[in-house]
């Protein structure tokens, strides 16, 4: 059988953990350190910055409810005329249909008219 080994147990284990955090404390200092100067050095676009992505955040955050009127007025006055559109034109196309068809049955009654008056 192998015996487990712990990393823990190793000589030198603990100072490598102390060395990374301690180089991670010190990378975010230096990076907070850095952030406080260019805020410091521009202090007008840091606002605008944070103004800019509030304003997006609030944008893509918002998710305004339709008024009453908007819901029970508006919305359904637009979904009618939609039909209303869609039915006349649909009708359009069948009057069109119709009216040459009417147009051959005058024609079919002139000529029967014009052949028993012998015109």
């Amino acid at each position: 059988m192998t015996e487990p080994t712990s990393s823990i147990s190793e000589p030198g284990a603990s100072t490598h953990t102390g060395n990374t955090w301690e180089a991670a404390k010190t990378g975010v200092t230096d990076t907070v350190c850095g952030g406080e100067a260019l805020l410091r050095s521009n202090p007008v676009g840091a606002v605008l910055g944070a103004l800019a992505i509030g304003v997006a955040i609030g944008y893509l955050v918002s998710q305004r409810e339709p008024s009453r009127r908007e819901r029970y007025i508006d919305q359904p006055l637009e979904d009618l005329q939609s039909l209303v559109r869609t039915l006349a034109g649909r009708a359009t196309k069948q009057a069109g249909r119709g009216s040459d068809a009417a147009a051959g049955v005058v024609e079919s009654l002139l000529a029967r008219i014009k052949k028993n008056l012998n015109f």
